[in-house]
């Protein structure tokens, strides 16, 4: 039943906690879709480079007696040196860096996954019959939630870099022909070898013949040649996957926030933070979750009731045309108007709730977007009185406020049009 008061609707409960799971998992939902068509992407630059970085490894060169496959490791050692000097540059990252992190962010990727998956199995743990939860499974799902945060805080981190690969990419690129003259210039095209392997290739052939040198030079130009085919196979790709990286981004903060929300809740109800603190979190609580919910609640059950008197409407038109026989009507007319019983029942408490928002909820939601704004002053005169430094901070406590004022005259608006 629909509560006449605001503070029941707005206090965190098992109601609020349920709520907010709901909106977890359809958040979790949307970005592990966007989250893997962008991983399939990376997989495909992961494989290139990696192809690269391990033709250049010492372990590589003796997998095979061949003295001519000594030079791939070479020419991947020409790529290699030549991307990392300007990648470092323009990105920060080496070139191994960048094999490196696409290698971690692929492991990482699955057991991300995974973690969201859980959700689900959580949310059934809360209903309306339980309204403190039990305080044990809460201290669990606690930990789960802020190990999910911090996976989460750290996949943002993830997207930015990803943001830059396109630069990397470009950037590789640029180097393709200092690497083609290099390679073309390399008279001895066994260089790079270490020592060892230079021993070997003495003891197996008398001279390096210039048959055999020749050879060896073809390779590493083929080498180079197919690298930089692949590279430039991707590159036509990377204005899509920076845009499906830099979309996923404010959806991973829209996330990270439901996160700290149910976080905040769970501490709430197991007497962790003060009734200050509570009643600021009932109102972002209420802003994000509550009153999006309610809006959608009632729009979904106007439509039942609309389609479902078509439906009962229709029904009784082809009773009378004889197309249906009576039982079959009586079966269907019942099971229609128990819908519409079921949907008239939860609108009008719906309805119920809406005028206690309209009544109480836009005064508070009016308070939270004058508190947030007032803060948001207090951090610039920090910052023009020198209080504040760090402008990584300050963007960071700003773009926090800003965004929880956009999302509580969001609602302000959608208590409007209950």
């Amino acid at each position: 039943m629909a509560s006449n008061n605001i503070n029941l609707l707005t206090t965190p409960s098992a109601k609020t906690i349920k709520a907010t799971f709901i909106e977890l998992k359809a958040s979790s939902e949307i970005i592990k879709k966007d989250m893997g068509s962008l991983v399939v992407a990376l997989k495909e630059v992961n494989e290139i480079f990696e192809v690269i970085t391990n033709s250049s490894s010492f372990n590589s060169q003796l997998r095979s007696l061949n003295p001519i496959s000594w030079s791939i490791p070479a020419a991947a050692k020409i790529v290699i040196d030549g991307a990392t000097k300007y990648l470092t540059q323009r990105t920060g990252f080496s070139f191994t860096d960048w094999t490196n992190f696409l290698n971690s962010v692929l492991t990482r990727f699955t057991n991300y996954l995974d973690d969201l998956d859980k959700l689900p199995e959580i949310l059934k743990k809360y209903d309306d019959n339980n309204p403190n939860g039990n305080i044990i499974e809460s201290n669990k799902d606690e930990a789960y939630l802020l190990h999910i945060r911090s996976e989460t805080q750290t996949w943002k981190s993830y997207i930015d870099q990803i943001t830059k690969l396109s630069i990397a990419i470009d950037t590789i690129m640029d180097t393709q022909q200092e690497a083609e003259i290099r390679i073309g210039k390399n008279n001895k095209p066994f260089d790079n070898l270490t020592d060892d392997l230079q021993k070997i290739w003495g003891a197996l052939t008398d001279k390096a013949d210039a048959i055999t040198s020749d050879k060896a030079s073809e390779i590493q130009r083929r080498v180079v040649k197919s690298f930089f085919s692949s590279i430039a196979g991707v590159k036509g790709k990377a204005k899509e996957f920076t845009k499906q990286a830099k979309e996923l981004s404010p959806k991973l903060s829209d996330l990270e926030n439901l996160l700290e929300l149910e976080i905040a809740q769970f501490q709430a109800c197991a007497g962790k933070i003060n009734k200050e603190e509570i009643a600021i979190l009932g109102t972002r609580v209420s802003s994000t979750i509550m009153i999006p919910q309610l809006k959608n609640r009632i729009d979904t059950c106007k439509k039942e009731m609309h389609d479902y008197n078509i439906y009962l409407e229709k029904l009784g038109e082809e009773l009378e045309k004889q197309n249906i026989s009576r039982p079959i009507y009586e079966i269907l007319a019942n099971e229609y108007k128990d819908t519409l019983e079921t949907a008239s029942k939860l609108l009008n408490e719906s309805l119920a709730e809406a005028e206690t928002w309209k009544t109480e909820g836009a005064a508070l939601l009016e308070s939270a977007i004058q508190s947030a704004n007032k803060e948001l002053e207090i951090i610039r005169a920090r910052k023009l009185s020198g209080q504040i430094v760090n402008i990584d901070d300050l963007k960071k406590k700003s773009k926090s406020l800003n965004d929880e004022i956009r999302r509580l005259e969001k609602a302000r608006e959608v208590i409007n049009l209950l």
